[in-house]
């Protein structure tokens, strides 16, 4: 096995993780359990695991064995640098594993148009090329979406039921390419026709409106309950204002009867009339 072969098992294997690694952390940037410095310490250890998988698949053809061990390396790092809720957390996950399968399809279809005689060879150069140019065409736009969209979602304290069912939405997505492509027997052919690209990228679209329906639902429940925490709070207020307007009256009441008071008394002592000061008094207590 020589340097080139290795090194085009090492680039395949950091473009098809670091990415997508990027992509799960920005929307939890406020969640993560540790620093920035610490954060990109540990990013590079789980880059280095990840291409060191990579060689272990291609030098000794253990697949299942090291993608197993891959997934438990990455779930590890994942929740070990972020504190979020569970369900949030499977949900950005699928989706962004979604975005990765579809990379690789475009980028298979790709090499099958610019490199075929190199499309049915695994972990070559050309398919690292054509990677590149679709993170290159796609990835700003991911990375805009998940920054403006969906890290405020992620945000939000509230949704603790949604939350345990719309992961359910990415999965279905997920198992969809796991059974058409990954585990399909004639993977290549599917992947290097036109058709077939035709109709995922029409799936894959339809998959972003299904999340750009979700995130709205998210926020329009997030605005409701802003609203129904507003509401309780005016009414609140309101009721404190009604108290105190009820102790100004009061106030205002008590300050006319002691004036009364005040004034009768003196009416008396004016006129010397200390039996009738003195009979009022008596009434007044």
């Amino acid at each position: 096995m020589d340097l080139y072969y290795l090194f085009s098992v090492a680039l395949y294997s950091l473009l098809n993780y670091l990415p997508y690694l990027v992509l799960i952390l920005i929307p939890f940037e406020d969640f993560l359990r540790f620093s920035k410095r610490t954060t990109i310490l540990l990013i590079i250890v789980a880059c280095t695991l990840q291409i060191a998988t990579g060689i272990w698949v291609a030098t000794f053809d253990t697949g299942k064995i090291a993608s197993i061990l891959s997934i438990a390396v990455n779930l590890f790092f994942i929740l070990l640098n972020i504190k979020a809720q569970p369900g949030k957390l499977v949900f950005l996950l699928l989706m962004v594993i979604c975005y990765a399968d579809l990379v690789v399809i475009a980028a298979k279809f790709l090499e099958s148009l610019l490199f075929p005689a190199q499309f049915a060879i695994t972990y070559h150069i050309t398919f690292s090329l054509t990677t590149t140019i679709t993170l290159i065409l796609s990835y700003p736009f991911i990375l805009y979406y998940f920054k403006k969209r969906m890290a405020p979602v992620m945000g939000y304290e509230g949704h603790q039921d949604s939350w345990r069912y719309l992961w359910l939405v990415p999965s279905t997505f997920f198992l969809f390419y796991y059974y058409l492509v990954f585990a399909n027997p004639a993977a290549n052919s599917f992947l290097g026709s036109t058709t077939s690209f035709i109709f995922i990228l029409l799936i894959n679209i339809g998959m972003l409106f299904t999340f750009e329906l979700i995130v709205r639902m998210l926020k329009d429940e997030q605005h409701n309950l802003a609203l129904i925490q507003e509401n309780q709070l005016l009414a609140a207020q309101s009721r404190q204002n009604e108290v105190m307007l009820e102790r100004v009256e009061q106030a205002t009441q008590l300050r006319h009867d002691m004036r009364h008071h005040i004034n009768a008394t003196m009416a008396f002592l004016d006129q010397k009339d200390l039996e009738g000061l003195r009979h009022y008094i008596g009434v007044r207590i």
